[in-house]
């Protein structure tokens, strides 16, 4: 959840920094930082899934039925 609250941060920050003050857009500032922030989650679920089936795998593999 961090991780996706810092994209969304960091997505308005750049959208802040590339228009001149005083000429946000409404729109594009909502939605720039959401989908920033959906990318940033889904790309550390993606991580966190993959790490946790290839762990587990690999420890069934090791030792055998742990559970």
């Amino acid at each position: 959840m961090y991780v996706g609250a810092i994209s969304g941060v960091i997505g308005f920050f750049f959208y802040e920094q590339s228009v001149a003050s005083g000429e946000l857009n409404g729109f594009l500032a909502i939605f720039i930082p959401l989908i920033c922030a959906l990318t940033g989650s889904l790309l550390m679920g993606l991580l966190y899934s993959f790490l946790t089936v290839s762990l587990r795998a690999m420890l069934f593999l090791r030792y055998g039925n742990l559970m």
